[in-house]
Formats: structure tokens, C-alpha cells, sequence
């Protein structure tokens, strides 16, 4: 029997992402359970480094930023700007389109 781990973490050195400010907040924020654990306190730079994502972290932000924009486009078309009615009748014909031709 060799049980999954379903929630477990990035495993993201807090050093590398958070700047000085950042870490005084979660520092404070969590000050109670540093004493009462005895968790270690970290030292922050003034400024983080960028924080690298994976292609999968990447596409679920494509994925998010398309249905954002999605939602903007929608709301554009609802405040009567008749260049955007122009854009989403387009699309929905090129998806009615594409879905003929993968049947």
C-alpha cells in the first residue's frame, strides 16, 4: 500500500520570493505560531528575485488572462461599443467553424 500525498506544497524557499517587507508581514502575521512552534526566522533581501513557473503555471495564467478577457469583451459588447460586436461575431463564427470541421 503506498498512499499519495494530494496537497502537497511547491516546496518554495521563502527567501527567494519574499523581500524584506513581505517577510516582516508574514513574520507578524504569524508571530504567535513562530513562538508557540518554535519555527526559525529567516533574513529577507531588501528586493526578491524573480520567481520562475512552470509551462503548466504558465498556461493556467494564459487560461485565466483569456477568460478575463473574455469577461471584459462581454462587458464592452453590454456598453454598446459596436467595434467589439464586430470582434465576437467574428469569433463565434470562426468557433462555429472549427467545431464543423472536428465533427
Amino acid at each position: 500500500f503506498n498512499p499519495q500525498i494530494m496537497n502537497s506544497s511547491l516546496r518554495i524557499d521563502p527567501q527567494s520570493v519574499f523581500d524584506a517587507e513581505t517577510g516582516a508581514l508574514v513574520d507578524a502575521y504569524f508571530a504567535d505560531d513562530f513562538e508557540q512552534f518554535g519555527y526559525r526566522r529567516c533574513e529577507f533581501a531588501e528586493t526578491a528575485g524573480p520567481m520562475p513557473l512552470s509551462k503548466r503555471e504558465m498556461e493556467l495564467i494564459s487560461i485565466v488572462k483569456a477568460k478575463s478577457d473574455r469577461v471584459l469583451d462581454l462587458q464592452q459588447l453590454r456598453s454598446g461599443d459596436s467595434s467589439l460586436r464586430t470582434r465576437v461575431a467574428r469569433r463565434a463564427k470562426a468557433i462555429r467553424r472549427r467545431l464543423r470541421t472536428h465533427r
